[in-house]
């Protein structure tokens, strides 16, 4: 059976220290004219990475900050380049990052439901049929006109949670991308209620998931790794 993803020998790395703001001739400019010299440096963060997923697994990955986490799960979404090795996905992939990421502060409620999926490839059509329901459904109907930067951390997680779902459903991807998307703030059921109705829309597709809970990822993963210095290390599977 062929794979979902087949990754062989990944290396990535990026450049830090490079001066904020300059373009390339200014670059050049400085360190031919004025001969000043860039402390840039290299740094790995994926090395010699080797990983296959099967259809329909869903796979989780945590670790410390910086760890190269999001640069795999952006790499496998097309987002990134890579520097050699080879990423084999088959299938259709939606990558989402993260409730608060979504959400633009400065529009209301309405307006970032209206709007954000437009970016994601649903049709306008079917973002008015739905987005009274579904905002409805999440207890944002009373403040559809107020701007997000007033609302509370559990009214934004609720936003940021419906306009997820709904870009999900409509993408229908093979494989799903989720990057912290479980972090967002909110009450003890209001989480509860996001994880079931991801656990609903997720059944079938091939899922990776980028989370710092650990029990997380036990509950809800049929495998995941601990990522550490560019390495994958495989940890018991959970019992579903």
């Amino acid at each position: 059976m062929i794979n979902a993803i087949e990754i062989k020998k990944l290396n990535k790395s990026f450049l830090r220290n490079l001066p904020q703001g300059l373009r390339c001739f200014n670059l050049l400019y400085n360190f031919l004219i004025n001969r000043q010299t860039l402390n840039v440096t290299k740094v790995s963060v994926l090395v010699d990475l080797n990983l296959s997923i099967g259809v329909g697994k869903i796979i989780g990955f945590n670790g410390a900050n910086g760890s190269g986490k999001s640069t795999l799960l952006r790499i496998i979404a097309g987002i990134y380049t890579f520097d050699c090795g080879s990423v084999v996905v088959n299938g259709k992939t939606l990558y989402l990052s993260g409730y608060s990421v979504l959400v633009n502060k400065d529009l209301t409620i309405l307006e970032n439901f209206l709007y954000i999926p437009l970016i994601y490839g649903v049709s306008e059509e079917s973002i008015r049929e739905t987005s009274l329901s579904i905002l409805d459904e999440v207890g944002l109907t009373e403040h559809l006109d107020r701007k997000t930067f007033t609302l509370s951390e559990g009214q934004k997680a609720r936003l940021g949670f419906a306009i997820s779902f709904f870009i999900i459903q409509n993408r229908n991807p093979d494989i799903l991308i989720l990057d912290e998307v479980f972090a967002g703030g909110g009450d003890v059921e209001f989480k509860q209620y996001s994880v079931n109705k991801i656990r609903q829309i997720i059944k079938g597709k091939t899922v990776l998931m980028v989370s710092h809970d650990e029990n997380l990822l036990l509950r809800e993963c049929d495998m995941f790794y601990q990522m550490k210095s560019g390495n994958l290390t495989p940890m018991n599977p959970c019992n579903k």
